[in-house]
């Protein structure tokens, strides 16, 4: 018989522990791993919901912030072409009043402005013209006598700017005299006599009678050719009685130009809408604001809900922004009244280039958390050999150190997780607080620091996506608008022989403070300022308009470059607060006969360099700067020309131009390299380049500290300086 196995109690205590032991660190180590896979799915849960919301608040920001740059343009832009026919509306009522003055005082000369020439084309010339019904020009000798005064104006008004194509008046009696480019066209092929005009079926001319007052006309075609324009008119009376309408009209090609040197981002553009809600104005060929002077739509009739609904409102005068489908992409839109033409400008962007940054934060985002996922997945197979490790070493004693090396493990990354989970949720401000000295405690640093780059990673990009964005659309703007405001055609005076002119300026800054301006004040006198602000930048360039716009104003008045000095310093000292200042020279000059009157408020001495000989300084005591003290009276001096002499100015940005070795390029170099260009017989246009080369030269690559405007003029002889 077999007799039973016999084991002693320590046998069996032994057994059990052993027993409990292996199946104590088994039962752990299972909740070990599977504790700490649970919280890596965890970090991949909660840093991809706070990618999702890093990405929404991000989306939400950069829209705001494009849908506040694009109002803004909106309304500057609109405000900025509103101006332009605002300019437009004052020519107009010029020449009305002007008109008026005529038929009501007596104290006119007789004038007479003659009939189209065909060799006048493509200069501005003023031309007589008669409506078909006139039979007997002879009756109407008198009044055309009379009303001929108005040719001068007519002239100036097309030659000194741009967008305005033609400048008229007609009478009821059927006289037209018209400025404009475009002599020929008055004219049928093989015909020696000029066309009849018939103002009185022209559109802007029965308009601006039927409601009796200042008119824009919509979108017509030009009678002579020109393309489309718009048209601004107004009548002119004798006591109330209407003698006829005056006119100023502009094609669209030049309104469009103003629009298009608009630039919005990579995908932006802007456009133009009538008061019949049809597209006139677009860079668009093709597409749903595309302009077709020939098939125009009337957007409130499109089948793109959207597009016709927001039409609807900027034909009914409103403002606003909104977000639409253009063309299958979704975009921003702005758009603001032009009241003055009933029309409403729209500035569009892309919802794609605008979100770019958002999602480009939801891809770095995404790529550290896989990174995340694959640290921990490596440090929770370095815990499974540790756990290993301890099986076999202490195997005896694990029943008891077990549990507590469990609770030990298991309950931080609980606290670990918990935290994590808050992360998630978007609250990236808290800290996880784990000392354990194991590698719970350093994932938690991990985190930590993780929360803190993520933080500073979204202000940060706020902050320099914003400021970015206003910053370069600002100095985009205000640098276009400074370069527009300076004379920058050359030849300036193609049809002035006694002349030749050429300035350039380069700024240090995107704008800067120095400008030069030239224009005529009348027939044979020619105005020129070099002047200098103090400072640099945009407070400088605003204080540059302010005083080259009162300069120029005084001057048309008519008044001597000492009384324009005099009366721009009051103004200028008014409300000086930043107590800026300019200095400024200004010359007069009479090109019929060589006749130079100038005035210098403490700038650099111009030179002068005869026919036959060498650049000399032009000596005369400056006065004090502009804004700089109240009740200066400036005194002027003056010389004459003489055919061949070269005029040259120029502003400190220059003389003091910096090499590596911080020299300066100073007065005794310029005055020396203008001396060696005499035997090279440049025109001023090849002299001052020859100038900026050699400035450069010198500069050898150095940042420029300073605005360099330099300005040069030869007299080349008037009628009676031959």
């Amino acid at each position: 018989m077999k007799k039973n196995r016999k084991r002693s109690i320590k046998q069996k205590v032994v057994a059990l522990v052993i027993f409990v032991s292996m199946a104590g660190i088994f039962a752990v180590s299972l909740i070990t791993l599977f504790s700490m896979d649970s919280m890596r799915k965890n970090i991949v849960k909660a840093n991809t919901q706070l990618g999702n919301h890093v990405a929404k608040d991000a989306k939400e920001t950069l829209s705001n912030q494009a849908k506040q740059n694009i109002s803004a343009l909106a309304r500057s832009k609109s405000d900025y072409i509103e101006q332009r026919f605002e300019i437009t509306e004052r020519y107009v009522s010029q020449i009305a009043d002007e008109m008026t003055r005529i038929y009501n005082e007596s104290d006119y000369p007789n004038n007479m402005v003659e009939e189209p020439k065909k060799e006048n084309d493509g200069i501005v010339s003023t031309q007589l013209m008669y409506s078909e019904k006139v039979l007997n020009r002879n009756l109407l000798d008198l009044e055309l006598k009379k009303i001929s005064n108005i040719d001068s104006i007519l002239y100036q008004t097309v030659k000194q700017d741009e967008v305005v194509a033609a400048a008229y008046v007609a009478t009821e009696s059927g006289i037209v005299i018209m400025s404009d480019f475009t002599s020929s066209k008055k004219f049928e092929d093989g015909i020696k006599e000029p066309k009849p005009y018939e103002a009185n079926l022209r559109p802007w001319y029965k308009k601006a009678k039927e409601e009796n007052k200042l008119i824009f006309t919509d979108v017509v075609y030009d009678i002579h050719g020109g393309g489309l324009g718009i048209v601004c008119a107004k009548p002119f009376y004798k006591s109330e009685k209407i003698m006829g309408v005056a006119g100023v009209g502009s094609f669209l090609n030049d309104v469009n130009d103003l629009v298009m040197e608009t630039e919005i981002g990579e995908t932006g553009y802007v456009f133009l809408i009538n008061q019949k809600g049809q597209v006139n104005i677009s860079p668009k060929k093709s597409g749903e604001v595309a302009a077709d002077p020939d098939n125009l739509t009337d957007l409130r009739k499109s089948s793109n809900k959207e597009l016709a609904s927001t039409a609807d409102k900027m034909v009914n005068g409103e403002s606003g922004i909104t977000e639409l489908t253009i063309d299958g992409k979704d975009v921003y839109l702005a758009y603001e009244p032009m009241k003055n033409l009933g029309w409403s400008f729209a500035v569009l962007i892309e919802a794609e280039e605008v979100l770019r940054p958002a999602n480009e934060s939801k891809a770095s985002i995404v790529a550290m958390t896989k990174e995340s996922s694959d640290g921990i997945s490596e440090e929770i197979k370095e815990l499974l050999f540790v756990l290993l490790g301890l099986l076999a070493v202490v195997l005896g004693i694990m029943v008891l150190v077990s549990m507590r090396w469990s609770d030990k493990l298991t309950v931080p990354i609980e606290k670990l997780v918990g935290e994590v989970k808050k992360i998630g949720e978007g609250d990236l401000e808290g800290n996880i607080c784990i000392e354990t000295g194991d590698e719970v405690e350093t994932l938690a640093n991990s985190f930590n620091k993780m929360t803190k780059e993520l933080r500073e990673y979204i202000a940060n990009l706020t902050e320099i996506t914003a400021e970015k964005e206003r910053i370069g659309a600002e100095l985009n703007v205000a640098t276009k608008i400074q370069a527009s405001m300076l004379p920058c055609i050359f030849p300036a005076f193609p049809d002035i022989n006694e002349i030749d002119i050429y300035a350039t300026m380069t700024p240090a800054k995107e704008v800067g403070g120095d400008f030069y301006d030239f224009f005529l004040v009348d027939e044979k006198h020619l105005a020129v300022i070099m002047a200098d602000v103090s400072g640099k930048g945009v407070p400088a360039a605003l204080f540059m308009v302010i005083a080259k716009t009162l300069i120029k104003n005084h001057t048309q008045l008519g008044k001597s470059p000492a009384e324009v000095f005099t009366a721009v310093n009051a103004q200028l000292c008014e409300n000086n607060e930043a107590a800026m200042f300019v200095t400024a020279f200004m010359g007069v000059l009479d090109f019929s006969n060589g006749k130079f009157v100038y005035v210098n408020a403490g700038h650099n001495a111009p030179l002068i360099k005869k026919q036959d000989g060498r650049f000399e300084w032009l000596k005369a005591r400056p006065g004090f700067v502009l804004a700089g003290m109240e009740g200066i009276k400036y005194k002027q001096a003056e010389l004459t020309l003489q055919k061949g002499d070269v005029f040259f100015t120029y502003t400190d940005g220059v003389t003091e131009a910096l090499n590596p070795d911080k020299n300066l390029y100073s007065d005794e170099r310029l005055f020396d390299t203008l001396n060696k260009s005499i035997d090279k017989n440049l025109n001023v246009e090849e002299l001052l380049n020859y100038i900026k080369k050699d400035i450069d030269f010198f500069a050898e690559g150095e940042e420029q500290a300073d605005d360099i405007t330099i300005l040069g003029l030869e007299y080349k002889g008037g009628v009676n300086n031959a």
